[in-house]
């Protein structure tokens, strides 16, 4: 059982608003950053490429890929960014891994591995957790500690809750950020004056913390909201979270990484409407007030007329996206006039960022079928996704015809509308720029799961081209997109192409999406020449997740096995580190004792024990999908600022 020494630090920290000292300013996510393309060869072969010759850390490792891809952070047209932000709609692996089958000699067995019991929480997570916060900052060990104890949420909720406020106010600023954020992903309505607080600087707030809050910390304490905000239990609820955050944005004079932060939350708001016959009728600035907002409705309109004032172009990208978000639903003729609105605005000088955004709300909005307005939004995306000077508004309108065209009106798309996106799909990947193609297969990939899910097959044509990728390509990105979009619509005929991918390939990148998609075909033929791979890539975290991933879905109790063998044995802090990744992304309740012990050892550097705090919350948190997908599904990434997410793994949408 719990050490009640223990219980009564955390309350006594909690009362008392006790700080520790702090150490290096620099967040370590749970995991390296996934969208930081691992090898950029876009001329060499597969075999010309291999991993980094010395073990690094986790960070150390995203930090290296990320200066030495082309263009970093400023060049956001490679894929990996968009497959990092919006995977989990394509690849819910709670769902995935609950289906997976177990063999044992002539049986075949059901394997569902639900959330740890509140007894194994109680009694091992949530003590290894709570005594990371309590020791002396070190590192990032207590950052992700708060993170991991909001994804958690629950049994301790008020234990929690208390420990989450008292992280707030921590001299600490990774500490004080992550608990703040760490509120919202717990969303007790308790936290909502205190975050409300963090945003305003409120005089309270800073007697409380014997000080303010700073812009980051503001910024994180909006997302927070946002968070709360979208799974309310009603709408007064909404309200009192609403109107600060709308006030706030407001203001041109406000900080931008707090306005871009606040453009994201405002899109949760998810209020009823007032009027179904509404359309969108802008008024005047001085005609409308934030107090006269209560109804979606208005806050459509309201936002809509702050989109055609708005001066701050990264801001302005994400408006589109938010105002899609909260009209997705809406009635027929608020919604109709929406879209209308948005497809003017591309018929006027629009500005990149923006132009992005309304690619991405367009998606969001148009459906697959035949009515003249939906027509209109396809044939304009086709437009953007063949003719667009800028290469970021070409692929972000490519990925939203994906969507787009794979919506239904409570029914399955038509097939003469996911037909035509195939044929475009070939026509593009034959015809159009050699830049694009991984898009294309991407964007396949995306059709393709979407197609799956709702027990339809993906047409041969397009098929067909990928299989040929595989069997020809020597890119890099081409080949790994082409693997991807394979396991994506479960095209079985594939597996012998991937297969030899497997083989043939000296490249981490395309071996590990290889071994991801064959684990989509459950191609268990495979599966000894994967096993092999982990401890190939056991220095590689995001090729070895991948892996992991692939082997996983065909056997998880056996892959969790094979990891913790491994971590039992692991020597290299990088290998421990990506191995504990990798665990928690399996999410094995059985994984548990190992990883609490190391998060407990005080002789473990900093980086393997928040690595492994990242993981026990992964394999803890409730629902099936992760907290971050409500924030980053279908976020205009161009768009960035620091608090979104960085190369540095300081951003909200660096944690997993």
């Amino acid at each position: 059982m719990t050490s009640p020494l223990l219980w009564g630090a955390i309350i006594l920290l909690a009362w008392a608003g006790t700080v520790f000292g702090h150490g290096s300013t620099y967040r370590v996510p749970p995991e390296p950053l996934p969208f930081f393309p691992q090898e950029a060869a876009p001329s060499g072969g597969l075999a010309g490429l291999s991993g980094p010759k010395t073990p690094l850390s986790p960070a150390a490792q995203a930090k290296a890929t990320a200066a030495t891809t082309a263009g970093s952070l400023d060049d956001l047209s490679h894929w990996t960014y968009w497959w990092y932000f919006n995977k989990d709609e394509l690849l819910p692996l709670r769902e995935l891994l609950q289906s997976s089958t177990t063999t044992s000699g002539d049986d075949t067995l059901l394997t569902v591995l639900p959330r740890p019991s509140d007894s194994t929480l109680e009694e091992l997570v949530l003590p290894a957790l709570f005594e990371s916060i309590l020791e002396d900052r070190t590192d990032t060990v207590a950052a992700t500690s708060f993170i991991a104890l909001g994804r958690i949420g629950s049994p301790q909720e008020k234990l929690i809750l208390a420990a989450l406020m008292a992280g707030v106010a921590d001299r600490d600023p990774m500490s004080r950020e992550s608990a703040l954020l760490s509120l919202g992903i717990q969303g007790d309505r308790a936290a909502i004056e205190h975050l409300l607080g963090a945003l305003e600087n409120s005089k309270q707030v800073r007697l409380e913390i014997n000080g303010k809050f700073n812009d980051r910390s503001r910024a994180f304490a909006a997302f927070g909201l946002s968070l709360i905000a979208s799974r309310a239990e009603n709408d007064d609820v909404r309200r009192m979270i609403l109107l600060p955050m709308l006030r706030h944005f407001e203001n041109p004079k406000e900080d931008q990484d707090v306005r871009v932060a606040l453009a994201i939350g405002l899109g949760k708001m998810y209020l009823p409407f007032k009027d179904p016959r509404r359309n969108l009728e802008v008024h005047q600035a001085d005609a409308d007030t934030v107090v006269g907002v209560r109804y979606r409705d208005d806050l459509l309109e309201r936002l809509w007329s702050l989109l055609d004032k708005e001066d701050d172009r990264v801001v302005a990208g994400h408006l589109p996206v938010t105002i899609a978000s909260l009209a997705a639903d809406a009635p027929g003729p608020l919604a109709a006039s929406i879209v209308d609105s948005l497809l003017e605005r591309l018929d006027g000088k629009v500005y990149r960022h923006e132009l992005a955004g309304i690619a991405i709300a367009l998606g969001r909005m148009g459906t697959a079928w035949g009515r003249p307005q939906d027509a209109l939004v396809r044939e304009r995306l086709y437009g953007m996704a063949r003719d667009a000077k800028d290469q970021h508004a070409r692929n972000m309108a490519l990925m939203a015809l994906a969507e787009a065209c794979n919506r239904g009106s409570g029914s399955l798309p038509p097939r003469t509308t996911t037909d035509t996106f195939e044929a475009f799909l070939v026509e593009r990947y034959l015809k159009g720029r050699k830049s694009d193609r991984p898009w294309v297969a991407l964007a396949a990939g995306a059709h393709g799961a979407r197609m799956h899910a709702a027990g339809l097959a993906v047409g041969d044509d397009l098929a067909i081209e990928l299989r040929i990728s595989l069997n020809e390509s020597n890119g890099v990105d081409e080949v790994s997109t082409a693997a991807l979009a394979c396991g994506l619509m479960r095209d079985s005929k594939a597996g012998d192409l991937l297969d030899r991918v497997l083989d043939r390939s000296g490249n981490a990148s395309v071996r590990g999406f290889t071994s991801l998609s064959l684990g989509l075909l459950d191609r268990r033929a495979s599966k000894a020449k994967m096993e092999l791979l982990v401890d190939r890539f056991r220095f590689q975290p995001v090729p070895l997740e991948n892996v992991s991933l692939g082997l996983g879905l065909m056997d998880q109790l056996a892959t969790t096995a094979l990891l913790r063998d491994r971590l039992a044995t692991a020597k290299s802090n990088a290998t421990v580190s990506a191995l504990s990744n990798a665990l928690g992304q399996l999410g094995d309740p059985a994984s548990l004792p190992m990883l609490a012990g190391i998060a407990r050892d005080k002789t473990r550097p900093a980086p393997v024990r928040s690595a492994v705090a990242g993981a026990l919350g992964l394999i803890s948190e409730r629902g099936n999908l992760p907290w971050r997908h409500f924030l980053s599904n279908g976020v205009n990434y161009s768009a960035r600022t620091e608090t979104m997410f960085d190369a540095a793994g300081n951003g909200v949408l660096n944690f997993l």
